[in-house]
């Protein structure tokens, strides 16, 4: 399983890799936005955003998310510079 972003941008694009492999690996890729649960619906791999401290679960970070805000031009001038806290 793995959420819409990281199937499209990151996975999809290594797919024909996975696909062209001459193991018997068998891929059925469901994307959604819920947090499957592999123990009780037969899954084996799962690809997530989070921190990766899932007990009973092994982790291995793929890449590092940066995360920062964009605004139009118009609404940066309205807001002004400041602490981003007073924005929330």
């Amino acid at each position: 399983t793995s959420i819409p972003s990281v199937s499209g941008l990151w996975l999809m694009p290594r797919m024909a890799a996975l696909e062209s492999n001459p193991s018997r690996l068998r891929i059925v890729l469901d994307v959604d936005i819920r947090q499957a649960d592999l123990a009780d619906e037969g899954i084996d791999l799962s690809i997530r955003c989070g921190r990766g401290r899932i007990p009973g679960r092994v982790s291995v970070q793929l890449f590092e998310e940066h995360v920062f805000p964009v605004a139009s031009p118009d609404l940066a001038l309205e807001i002004g510079r400041g602490d981003p806290a007073r924005l929330l």
